[in-house]
């Protein structure tokens, strides 16, 4: 009971090593509550040091942008903010999924386009990123990045901006630290819908590495 109580994916390392159970299912990956625990009020950003992480999706599916703050004057926890896009008639089409909707009218989600995601509204935002926060660099899946990239190198973009590849090599340990974060609240965020919905919906598969 120990092992699990400290959050999901330590249950399926729990089971992988003392239990010689095989976890081939995937499971859930951060616990609800731990997360909601780490909401809180966030101090004025405006000028602070952050990292970028951009992931662009499909031309109908949801974009986003995760502003990461690390602790500085006036930031004692790591914090993270969010920016999401998503076209019209996917937010009314699949509204059945989640509470897009409602996530529009609160400016937890931002409508981009009727059918398709239009790249030059995605790069404008990050363009009034980079003139509002200190930006000290901005990492990228190079998934359908590359006509936003030549869109952000056409603004003077293009200093530290990173590829970051999807895969166990690149993502496991931030994966890692992540849980551990949220795990000893040293971690805050402003209670994003959006992002909590999508908590929710990470699996996780751990092989006998605890990769």
């Amino acid at each position: 009971d120990q092992a699990i109580n400290k959050g999901v994916s330590k249950e399926v390392q729990f089971k992988t090593k003392n239990l010689n159970v095989w976890t081939d299912s995937s499971l859930a990956w951060i616990n609800d509550v731990k997360w909601q625990e780490c909401k809180g009020i966030l101090s004025n950003l405006e000028g602070k040091e952050c990292f970028l992480g951009l992931d662009l999706a499909a031309k109908i599916d949801m974009n986003a942008l995760c502003l990461l703050f690390p602790p500085q004057d006036g930031i004692e926890k790591l914090t993270v903010v969010w920016y999401f896009w998503m076209p019209e008639n996917t937010i009314n089409n699949k509204k059945e999924i989640a509470n897009f909707p409602q996530w529009l009218v609160d400016e937890y989600i931002i409508k981009n386009g009727i059918d398709i995601v239009d790249i030059r509204i995605i790069a404008n935002h990050i363009c009034e990123v980079y003139k509002k926060y200190n930006v000290k660099g901005l990492g990228y899946d190079p998934w359908n990045a590359q006509a936003l990239l030549h869109l952000l190198n056409d603004e003077g973009i293009y200093d530290n901006v990173l590829e970051v590849r999807q895969g166990p090599k690149t993502l496991s340990e931030p994966i890692k630290e992540v849980e551990a974060l949220v795990m000893a609240n040293s971690i805050m965020h402003d209670g994003n819908p959006v992002m909590r919905w999508q908590i929710g919906n990470v699996e996780i598969r751990v092989d006998g590495n605890d990769n």
